[in-house]
């Protein structure tokens, strides 16, 4: 059952990768209040839309001008990718945009307007969510679910990961862009 919407689980695997992208990355592009990211590594992948591709720092980067507000949680590694340097570059003082790293982080998920959401193994990479080909792409599963009460409990676990809620050192847990020492315990 392939749904984009409704009170559903869907199973993402490698074998159906057409079914992530029409329904998660046309989602992002859809998304109209915010955008919750958790990925262990994240880069600069290209999504093909409509036969050309697009980076998805200009996809996140037109979320971020149309007010969306779009969170970012990774490892520190990520503050070196090349994506992370064109937001901050970018967007680094819009309010819209909260980019948070902590040495702990290894969740994959995606969370569009609390109404869709991908949780699964796949970082943002060109291996794991980008446009690899079948015989490069990483063998990922998945899911992705519209249930409400499974998104809620994961948008919280989220929120309480990206305000630095269960690490005990400043060590583990940082801010890489200016805006983002608000905490964030609801999500506009």
């Amino acid at each position: 059952m392939n749904q984009a919407y409704g009170n559903s689980i869907n199973l993402v695997s490698f074998s159906n990768y057409d079914s992530f992208n029409n329904q998660i990355l046309n989602g992002i592009i859809k998304a109209k209040k915010n955008l919750l990211i958790g990925s262990f590594s994240f880069q600069n992948i290209r999504i093909k839309l409509q036969n050309r591709y697009i980076k998805f720092s200009r996809i996140l980067g037109n979320l971020i001008q149309k007010g969306v507000a779009v969170y970012i949680l990774s490892q520190p590694g990520a503050c070196r990718s090349s994506i992370i340097r064109e937001l901050k570059q970018l967007y680094g003082d819009n309010k819209n945009l909260m980019i948070r790293s902590c040495s702990r982080v290894h969740l994959k998920t995606i969370i569009i307007d609390l109404k869709i959401a991908y949780i699964g193994s796949a970082n943002i990479t060109g291996h794991g969510l980008g446009t690899r080909s079948k015989s490069k792409r990483n063998f990922e599963l998945g899911f992705i679910t519209t249930k409400t009460d499974v998104i809620s409990k994961v948008a919280r676990n989220f929120l309480d990961i990206l305000n630095g809620n269960y690490c005990n050192s400043k060590d583990c847990y940082y801010y890489l862009n200016s805006k983002s020492k608000r905490s964030c315990n609801g999500i506009r």
